[in-house]
């Protein structure tokens, strides 16, 4: 989500826009990094990337998948349409521990939704919400 790690992770990434996964919510896991989980009647904010082949390989490498994280193709609601996109997910075994964010990390997840206008109160909640 955050713009420059996405830049410079991904320098042929072009972003699409931004729109919502319902009935999932934003989660810190195993080492306090982020994930989706299912949940009925939440939504998480997303940003929409066209990236290509040599994007999502690097992608796959900075993920840890398929080890860390799998993925997973959702439905993704702009304010356009509705498209299927691909996401990361932490693996089942990796996202049954709860664990915060480090400060350095949930900043930079805090810019990017800075960075893309998306109300910084979601983000709280899932702090909060990972915090149990």
């Amino acid at each position: 989500m955050n713009i420059f790690q996405m830049e410079m992770r991904c320098p042929a990434a072009e972003k699409i826009s931004t729109g919502v996964i319902k009935n999932f919510r934003l989660a810190f896991r195993h080492g306090g990094v982020a994930t989706i989980i299912p949940a009925e009647g939440f939504e998480v904010p997303v940003v929409l990337w066209n990236i290509t082949k040599d994007c999502e390989r690097r992608l796959d490498v900075y993920e840890g998948y398929p080890r860390l994280y799998i993925k997973a193709k959702v439905q993704i609601v702009t304010l356009n349409e509705i498209v299927t996109a691909m996401v990361y997910i932490m693996a089942e075994n990796y996202a049954k521990l709860i664990e915060r964010p480090g400060d350095k990390y949930f900043e930079t997840i805090k810019e990017g939704y800075r960075q893309n206008e998306i109300e910084l109160e979601r983000l709280e909640a899932a702090l909060i919400l990972s915090s149990y």
